[in-house]
């Protein structure tokens, strides 16, 4: 999360802190969430339903207060997502004495930190840090089977999951996602989650015999070792691939220093080789 993002507060609060109001006033304590027209009516606004609405969802000021348009037909957790990041742009409206209601920035103009905070926003409410401390597994073999059975569970899709772990430093992996290109996939989004550094960077593509381009093309789960694409910084001794095709991309999980367990899971998936690497 960018620092941007983090100092955008209101009443002197983060997304963090409205989104725990706001479920504790719905009493909502589990995911995944539903109660999406309550969340609205405690945030003073109603969501319509728009067949052909040219964006995914829009807030807007009208008579009758404040709306959010929603365009019909979104697949479920791209529609909760969606949903809970306009909630977050009420918190950027105010009604004056007259009855008015305004937005408090530059009308017309995409804010680029408002953005981000209403994304941040809509983590903290679809899946806020305590919970997924609950439900993340104590494992020492991370996986990503794991992550998507805990989007899963959270009605989300696996990107804002990672997002959401990474902002709060709760997996043990980066994670990496690629979309399958030919000759080699091509890097979309880089999560490091503080676990180490890299100079990889969205955009890169992969060589062909990558262990991510494997993945893509069996359409499997595929291990493997070390690959220079990755550019790792930082301290430590070896460590292994995971890739795996998760919809329409390949993810790929970097086990820093894995467990016995994650070597012997992933060896079953792909010959390697263990090198000792020391990157300073």
């Amino acid at each position: 999360m960018s620092a941007d993002n983090e100092s955008v507060t209101f009443d002197g609060q983060s997304s963090e802190q409205n989104a725990s109001m706001l479920l504790a006033q719905a009493r909502i304590t589990e995911p995944p969430i539903e109660a999406f027209a309550q969340l609205a009516a405690l945030r003073g606004t109603r969501i319509y339903e728009v067949p052909g609405l040219n964006a995914e969802a829009i807030t807007m000021p009208s008579d009758e207060g404040l709306l959010i348009k929603v365009r019909t037909g979104l697949p479920a957790a791209r529609r909760r997502f969606t949903i809970a990041h306009e909630l977050g742009h009420t918190y950027f409206y105010d009604t004056g004495s007259s009855g008015k209601t305004d937005h408090r920035g530059v009308s017309g103009r995409l804010d680029v930190r408002e953005e981000g905070w209403c994304n941040n926003f809509a983590g903290d409410l679809l899946m806020p840090a305590k919970w997924l401390r609950r439900n993340l597994p104590l494992s020492f073999d991370p996986s990503i089977a794991q992550l998507v059975s805990l989007a899963n569970s959270y009605g989300v899709a696996l990107e804002p999951l990672v997002m959401q772990l990474a902002r709060y430093r709760l997996w043990p992996t980066p994670v990496v996602f690629l979309t399958p290109r030919r000759p080699g996939p091509v890097v979309r989004r880089v999560f490091t989650c503080g676990v180490v550094g890299t100079r990889l960077r969205p955009g890169s593509t992969l060589p062909s015999g990558s262990t991510p381009a494997a993945a893509a093309e069996r359409g499997a789960l595929t291990g493997g070792a070390v690959e220079n694409w990755l550019e790792l910084r930082g301290r430590f001794r070896s460590y292994r691939l995971e890739a795996a095709p998760v919809h329409n991309d390949v993810v790929v999980l970097v086990h820093v220093d894995p467990s016995e367990q994650t070597r012997e899971r992933l060896a079953s998936r792909a010959p390697t080789c263990d090198q000792q690497l020391l990157f300073t």
